[in-house]
């Protein structure tokens, strides 16, 4: 077990890596651009990453609240989430503080970086408690759903900076 929790806290530190790197030369303007069809913008896809992530570990993982809603509340660079909870439209509207959103997805990384280092056989092998996800224990859930999450996100990430004509992927 110990080989698996070893793997998962490696592919999760190299999957942060990769997001950090590839947004390590994304713009203000990059963030908010809107792409053909309906796509979202970039800012919007980073936000759904990140903000599901913090949902994943402090919330479905931790059974607490998440940083968005307490420790960052406010200070997380983005505009308000939609009243009534229309998530579709706040895509196509929302607006990022790049600085400071860097900042919030420093802490919810750290934060899970965190939680996997204390990552042990009890914990792993634990069922989760989320709605939809019965006989998931939370190695499954990491693994199969978590860390596919933030990949797929940041290839649309890489993809949506290479529409407007900037390097994907940092080399």
């Amino acid at each position: 077990m110990d080989d698996a929790i070893g793997f998962l806290r490696e592919q999760f530190r190299t999957g942060h890596e990769l997001l950090r790197d590839t947004l390590a030369d994304v713009t203000q303007e990059q963030i908010q651009w809107f792409p053909p069809g309906t796509a979202n913008p970039l800012g919007a896809t980073l936000a759904h990453l990140v903000m599901d992530e913090d949902s994943m570990i402090q919330s479905s993982l931790k059974g607490g609240k998440l940083l968005f809603a307490s420790a960052w509340q406010g200070k997380t660079g983005l505009s308000p989430g939609p009243e009534g909870g229309d998530w579709a439209e706040w895509d196509r509207s929302v607006e990022v503080d790049l600085a400071a959103f860097r900042e919030y997805l420093d802490a919810v990384q750290s934060a899970l970086e965190t939680y996997l280092t204390e990552l042990n056989t009890a914990e792993y092998t634990r069922e989760t408690e989320r709605p939809g996800l019965s006989g998931y224990t939370v190695g499954r859930y990491l693994a199969t759903i978590t860390l596919p999450h933030l990949i797929v996100h940041t290839g649309e990430i890489a993809c949506l900076k290479g529409l407007q004509g900037a390097r994907g992927y940092a080399d």
